[in-house]
């Protein structure tokens, strides 16, 4: 990136890609947490938890909610990082490319999270659900 691309940038938007990029972290956190407790069977079903938007009393189903719920939140704010860059920053693909790519692994992980939840997938899946997490980090990171 050249100097003269990075004034181009306004900050209020490289403080949404800064949103986007702990948000991320604090679901890749939540997530590893929901794991090491074995939270995540606490809500059988999936987006609801039995049924309903709010979790059920207990730490189990509130962990499993808060992941779920800064998951909400963080694809928010990723897809609104991938349109205003798609709005603005068109020309700079080193800036929107690695967006894209996040929307598309966005789109498998939240797959693959309704899985987990809905069919008890395996230890494979698991890892492929953190490297996915992982991977949606690193794109978010690199503009």
């Amino acid at each position: 990136m050249s100097n003269n691309d990075s004034e181009r940038i306004t900050s209020w938007f490289r403080y949404l890609l800064l949103a986007s990029a702990l948000l991320t972290f604090s679901v890749i956190v939540l997530g590893i947490i929901v794991r090491a407790t074995e939270s995540g069977s606490a809500c059988p079903d999936w987006p609801t938890c039995y049924g309903q938007w709010t979790p059920p009393a207990g730490d189990a189903a509130l962990l499993s909610y808060l992941h779920r719920f800064a998951s909400f939140v963080a694809g928010f704010s990723l897809l609104a990082s991938i349109v205003v860059a798609n709005l603005r920053y068109r020309r700079f693909t080193w800036l929107t490319r690695p967006l894209w790519i996040s929307s598309v692994l966005l789109a498998a992980q939240v797959f693959l999270g309704r899985q987990l939840v809905s069919a008890n997938e395996g230890p494979v899946t698991v890892a492929v659900h953190l490297g996915l997490a992982l991977a949606i980090q690193a794109m978010v990171l690199i503009p």
